[in-house]
C-alpha cells in the first residue's frame, strides 16, 4: 500500500527508516485516510516527556537540555516531532 513507508501496521518504525535521518509520513494531501497508519505526527506524543536541564557530575548545569521520559519507550516506537534549532558549542 504505501512502499517504503515508515511505520509498521504496528505504528512502530520499520528497521530501514534507522539508517535515515527523516522518515515521510503521508499527509492531507494524500489519498489516504485520516487513520492510516503512516501518519503518526498529528496524533502528537504516545508518551510523557519531560524537558530537563542537563548537569554534570559535580551537578553544574553545564550539557544544556535533554528530553526524558518517565516511561518505558519501546525501541522503534514514535516519540514525538521535534522542531527546534541545534547550536553546537562550535
Amino acid at each position: 500500500r504505501h512502499p517504503g513507508r515508515p511505520y509498521d501496521d504496528m505504528r512502530m518504525i520499520n528497521s530501514w527508516v534507522e539508517d535515515s535521518e527523516s522518515a515521510y509520513e503521508c499527509s492531507l494531501l494524500s489519498d489516504c485516510p485520516l487513520d492510516c497508519p503512516n501518519r503518526l505526527v498529528p496524533f502528537g506524543p504516545s508518551f510523557r516527556l519531560e524537558v530537563f536541564r542537563c548537569s554534570g557530575g559535580d551537578g553544574r548545569f553545564v550539557k544544556g537540555w535533554g528530553v526524558r521520559s518517565p516511561d518505558a519507550i519501546p525501541r522503534g516506537s514514535f516519540v514525538c516531532e521535534y522542531i527546534g534549532e541545534y547550536i553546537s558549542d562550535d
